[in-house]
This record gives structure tokens, sequence and C-alpha cells, in this order.
């Protein structure tokens, strides 16, 4: 039989790592999003699909020579990797700055290649993971702690 000793003992350690659980969730639903993203922005040049970044803080404003989907994905990847994102730290998801001016129009149908609202399509993936693997959103729908979306 458990005591209340071991019982608050238990509850403890569990406390402990529940910080590092949350932020390791933040960070694979900003790479399932980077995913996303990637694979639905439509490519012309590459630019646009090459330029999704992640950081941790504030947007990157570098711009990336296009590259392969996997390659972009990777270093999302590696963007988070060497430490997990902290209670009240957000993981930002950008992309290139003043050299891709035309992602809005993109992400409204501009091109042929996909459908109107890849980035909304994105931004799913990301809840939907949440809601069933990590469990962290509240039934009242509210931003899981250091995620956000910004409008450009």
């Amino acid at each position: 039989m458990a005591t209340i000793k071991s019982f608050q003992a238990k509850i403890r350690r569990r406390a402990k790592i529940l910080p590092e659980l949350a932020g390791r969730g933040v960070d694979s639903i900003a790479v399932a999003v980077v995913g996303a993203l990637v694979s639905g922005t439509p490519v012309d040049t590459g630019l646009a699909r090459s330029n999704w970044l992640v950081r941790r803080g504030s947007p990157s404003r570098k711009v990336r020579t296009p590259r392969s989907s996997a390659a972009t994905v990777e270093e999302a990847i590696r963007a988070l990797k060497g430490r997990v994102t902290r209670e009240g730290e957000n993981v930002v998801i950008s992309n290139g700055g003043k050299k891709v001016p035309y992602l809005g129009r993109l992400n409204n149908g501009w091109s042929l290649q996909a459908p109107a609202g890849f980035f909304r399509a994105a931004i799913t993936v990301g809840l939907n993971l949440a809601r069933t693997r990590i469990r962290v959103l509240s039934s009242s729908g509210k931003s899981l702690p250091g995620f956000t979306v910004e409008r450009s």
C-alpha cells in the first residue's frame, strides 16, 4: 500500500519532468508544422519553400537559396536540437523576410500548383498533433504555450 509520503515523492518527480516534456512537445509540433508548410508551399524557383525557418525567441530574417524540401525540414530540426524549449519561450516559424514578399499571395491561391490555405492546413497539423498526442490544449482551444502564430 502506498503511503502519503511515497505518493508525494512520485508527484514531485513527475512535476520536475513536466517542463521538459512540454518543451519537447512544442518542438515536435514546430517540426510537424514546418514539414506541412514545406510540403504545402507551391514551387516555381523553390525560394518560398526553402525559406521556412524555425528559431526560438524572435523570427529569423535570413534568406536562403533554394534547396530540397528534406534539407529545409532538417535545418528546422537542427535549429531546435541541443536543448528543449523552455517554459514561456516561443518557437517562431518564419519565411524569408523581404525576398519572399509573395508568400501571402501563394497562400491565397495565386499558384495553380497548390490550393489556397496551406498556412491554415499546416497549423491544423500542429493543433491536431497537440490534441491527440500531447494533450496540452484546453477544451477552450487557447494557444499552446510556447507556440505562437504571427501574421505578417
